[in-house]
């Protein structure tokens, strides 16, 4: 009884408006500017904000969405307006365990910038951990890049350093915003703000290429007959605009991590982890589970770039196509003339986990299955010229006669489909509107 009181008591704490007085806010120093975005830092380089002059939104690494509703303690403003988090262990002591230091929560800390071309570079060396590190931020064609160079990070102490969350509250949203994450479970799911079947989920980390340590499930994943798509890309779409994240270099040591909100903060975020050392269970402990860390760091240097949609651009189709264009200009990605054979899957239907039994949520509508497979047959009389040609014009078909008779491809009436579920097909057949259920994928 005395720990359930002791934890409602912290609860309570942890909320308590009497103890969140607001922090000043730090003044802001321009420190670029391109065609369309404008780079701040803060005085003591423990934040940075982009300014968006297309769509006049302003985003920043302190969590900054107005619709978040209530007052929050000393300790988790420092969280959100921290521009990293350090995730540290001793590997001599520390018998496995994680310290997480986000950046404005050590009181140890000495922060600094310095200007470089058409960017900062931020200084920080943390005392508590005795772990200091630059990070590169700048403007790139209207794109934000950081980077963190391995060659710039030092650990002149016991502890070592395990892995860094980049920008934690960058990508975040209460659940009262407008809009939703797209996050790499697979092919890309969405989780919507507003839709309460998120709250209080555990956090989940979505190692890009897969986790190596699972042998057996990985073996599984390679020995079946279509992989999914894996990609080290992330976003979030906020009050009608959008960005989304590619981690350009150190992927393969990546994860994406989502966290939902909870009842002492109603607030989702999601950031890239780059980390250091591999982990790995101690066999040799039966009584308890300990894990021991690589001795060696990591050489790897760490890059993320960030594309900010045009105005009224926030759909799922929106982001793929701004990460396609974006790869395709930088030669990141090859068009190629191919007339292979292609086969296509529709992802229908995913189930919601119910109380007692699981609830079937349509994504993709019959109406739109049978516009879709209706678009593919005319291409295919027509050469495959209006595929290759819609995609380019961001649309699968077009001005190739006639749509075939679309019952061919559809059982009108024999499946019920959820309400509201899949979206609405409009009859226009194009891949650009949004389509995703809500929740978790």
């Amino acid at each position: 009884m005395k720990k359930w009181i002791l934890l409602l008591l912290l609860m309570v704490l942890m909320v308590c408006p009497a103890l969140a007085e607001e922090e000043s806010e730090a003044a802001l120093v321009p420190v670029a500017e391109g065609n369309r975005l404008k780079l701040y830092v803060t005085e003591d380089a423990t934040s940075i904000t982009v300014e968006d002059s297309e769509t006049g939104m302003v985003w920043s690494s302190s969590m900054n969405d107005p619709t978040f509703e209530g007052k929050i303690n000393k300790m988790w403003q420092a969280k959100l307006s921290s521009f990293l988090n350090l995730n540290y262990t001793n590997l001599q002591t520390g018998r496995g365990v994680i310290n997480n230091m986000p950046l404005k929560t050590d009181k140890q800390l000495t922060s600094s910038y310095e200007k470089i071309e058409n960017g900062a570079r931020l200084c920080y060396d943390m005392g508590a951990s005795q772990i200091s590190l630059k990070v590169d931020v700048t403007i790139e064609d209207d794109t934000l890049l950081i980077r963190i160079p391995h060659e710039e990070i030092s650990e002149y102490g016991d502890f070592a350093l395990v892995s860094i969350d980049l920008m934690p509250f960058f990508f975040s949203a209460s659940d009262w915003a407008d809009g939703y994450f797209l996050y790499p479970d697979g092919c890309g799911a969405i989780m919507e703000f507003q839709d309460g079947a998120h709250l209080a989920e555990a956090t989940t980390l979505y190692t890009v290429y897969g986790t190596p340590d699972q042998t057996d499930a990985m073996m599984e994943f390679f020995d079946q007959e279509s992989a999914k798509t894996m990609l080290p890309v992330f976003g979030m779409a906020r009050d009608g605009q959008a960005m989304v994240a590619i981690i350009e270099e150190g992927e393969e040591t990546s994860r994406i991590s989502l966290n939902c909100s909870n009842n002492i903060i109603r607030m989702n975020y999601l950031f890239a982890n780059f980390y250091y050392r591999r982990g790995f269970k101690d066999m040799r402990t039966t009584d308890r589970e300990v894990s021991i860390y690589d001795t060696e760091r990591i050489d790897q240097d760490y890059s993320m770039r960030i594309l900010f949609l045009d105005k009224d651009q926030s759909t799922y189709s929106d982001m793929a196509n701004a990460c396609r264009d974006y790869l395709l200009e930088s030669g990141k990605l090859v068009r190629r003339d191919s007339r292979a054979a292609i086969a296509i899957d529709l992802f229908m239907t995913a189930s919601e986990e119910g109380l007692i039994a699981d609830i079937p949520r349509t994504v993709t509508t019959l109406d739109q299955a049978g516009e879709i497979l209706g678009g593919l047959e005319r291409t295919r009389h027509h050469g495959g010229g209006g595929f290759a040609e819609g995609m380019e014009q961001k649309r699968v078909w077009q001005d190739a006669g006639p749509v075939p008779d679309e019952r061919e491809y559809r059982r009108e009436g024999r499946f019920k489909e959820a309400d509201g579920a899949g979206g609405d097909a409009g009859g226009s057949g194009e891949p650009d509107g949004e389509c995703a259920a809500g929740g978790r994928g």
